[in-house]
């Protein structure tokens, strides 16, 4: 695209700065591994690193949108708008404190351990994937169990294959893990046909694995995990994008179990690999980086509107059914492509933490977006640092992974709203865990995790301080 040439030494730096600040703090024994904020950073990586290098040499497919070519300020705006959030983002993470003070007001103490009520907790996670499908025609009742069944399927694979890793001795346990997490596989492609909730199901098992025994291992060893999970979630995203879109429910076809099964039948790992070599960059990146510069260019002709603060609007009141308060503010990656653009394309563009940020209020609304996301971050991470082996937590790491990783790429509110989804579906079970069975052991406690099990050496790589 014309203009573009500055894009390229900022994505370069942009994949170097993340990718140093995720492997460079582990290597060193500072940091974990399979963290939220190492997510944050590697889809900052894909989705705006690549995502500059796509506009500078990558091809814009959109034949309705050929017309569009970035003008300078819309590229200078674009670059000093990620150049602040970046700076805000390393600032709040590593240098203040407060959003930490602000983070540990939740979870403090471990919710109860669901060893002695799992088969209460699975047996309530199957019954609320079940209701999905029994209410989904319902208004309000439908899209409620519809997201509460999206976060049961991978906390019921968390819950699942934990109980089996910390006894892997117990073949009943082996195959009740392999049952659930089948049905989980499949549930995930028939609910829901973006990749999101597929790859937090495939992943769970890795990060699980990692959390509870791989990170007490020197680093060479986690990062065979690492790899396989990277490679395990691009290869699963990859095949899925061959048929989620040729099983989506039409007027003369619904999207079922056996719809998937028949379209996994017929596709192959060559179709997979023939998608992404095609256009790797597409790929990878999805367009964030041309969609953040169109963003700026329409909001700066006047063509979209200004909408301040319409991320934390959204989310203020997004537990209000829309058929009750029909002027609930939507995404604006729904409406860029219907209102905006006029596009006849049903989908949900992902504008980049900039090009939200600038159609919510410019540079004020970046940093600002920055601070709460490291607020987010730190709200997961810590948690879980204080308590590593607490499945509550690893389902919320689980079910909000690829959430945290879309962040840079968008919608913000879309992303936004799962990842808080997740938060209170955990409190919520450990809520009910606390009534049904009682309290389970304090932070302090389950403080001695941090020493690792006595069987792997004792040492957590990344607390050497």
């Amino acid at each position: 695209m014309q203009n573009s040439e500055p894009l390229v030494p900022l994505g370069v730096a942009i994949i170097a700065l993340s990718f140093g600040l995720i492997v460079i703090p582990y290597l060193r024994g500072k940091s974990d591994a399979l963290t939220a904020w190492n997510m944050f950073l590697f889809g900052g990586a894909l989705f705006i690193g690549v995502g500059c290098l796509e506009v500078a040499y990558g091809v814009f497919h959109w034949p309705e949108l050929q017309w569009f070519q970035p003008t300078k300020q819309d590229v200078h705006k674009f670059m000093l708008g990620t150049v602040c959030f970046y700076a805000t983002l390393l600032i709040a993470y590593y240098l203040l404190k407060w959003p930490r003070k602000v983070a540990a007001l939740f979870f403090p103490n471990r919710p109860p351990q669901p060893t002695s009520a799992l088969y209460f907790f699975l047996a309530l996670f199957v019954s609320l994937m079940l209701l999905a499908f029994f209410f989904i025609d319902v208004p309000i009742a439908g899209a409620l169990f519809a997201n509460i069944s999206h976060k049961a399927a991978v906390f019921a694979a968390v819950f699942s294959f934990a109980h089996w890793y910390r006894n892997k001795v117990n073949f009943a346990a082996l195959l009740l893990f392999l049952g659930i997490f089948g049905y989980v596989l499949l549930f995930a492609m028939v609910t829901f046909v973006g990749r999101r909730l597929l790859l937090s199901v495939v992943v769970s098992p890795l990060i699980c694995m990692y959390w509870l025994r791989w990170r007490y291992r020197p680093p060479k060893y986690s990062l065979i995990l690492l790899g396989t999970a990277v490679v395990l979630a691009m290869g699963a995203a990859a095949f899925y994008s061959t048929i989620r879109h040729g099983t989506v429910a039409t007027r003369d076809s619904e999207r079922s179990f056996a719809t998937i099964v028949q379209r996994i039948k017929e596709s192959s790992l060559d179709n997979a690999v023939g998608q992404i070599s095609r256009d790797w960059m597409h790929y990878v990146a999805q367009y964030t980086t041309h969609y953040s510069l169109l963003t700026i260019h329409l909001v700066d002709s006047g063509e979209a509107p200004l909408d301040p603060l319409n991320t934390l609007a959204f989310l203020a009141t997004y537990p209000i059914p829309r058929i009750l308060f029909p002027a609930k503010p939507a995404p604006f990656g729904i409406r860029i492509v219907t209102d905006v653009l006029r596009l006849s394309a049903q989908t949900n563009w992902g504008c980049g933490i900039v090009g939200h940020g600038y159609q919510e209020g410019g540079i004020p609304v970046i940093i600002l977006y920055a601070v709460l996301i490291v607020i987010l971050i730190r709200t997961v991470d810590d948690a879980l640092l204080r308590q590593p082996s607490n499945v509550y937590l690893l389902g919320i790491l689980c079910t909000s992974a690829p959430h945290f990783t879309s962040l840079t790429r968008g919608d913000t509110t879309t992303m936004s709203a799962e990842i808080i989804e997740s938060l209170f579906f955990a409190w919520g079970i450990a809520l009910l865990g606390r009534v049904l069975f009682g309290n389970g052991p304090t932070t302090k406690e389950t403080s001695s995790m941090q020493n690792g099990p006595p069987q792997l050496g004792g040492q957590v790589w990344h607390v050497r301080r």
